[in-house]
């Protein structure tokens, strides 16, 4: 995708996990729940 130069950059990051919660099993619950 092109853009201007001075346009803003925008970076979005979904289902970020951490620490403790980021297991495989937790992921997979997580998942299994579907989008909210």
């Amino acid at each position: 995708m092109t853009t201007h130069e001075w346009a803003p950059r925008v970076l979005i990051a979904n289902s970020n996990l951490v620490g403790e919660w980021s297991t495989p099993e937790e992921f997979r619950r997580l998942e299994g729940l579907g989008p909210v």
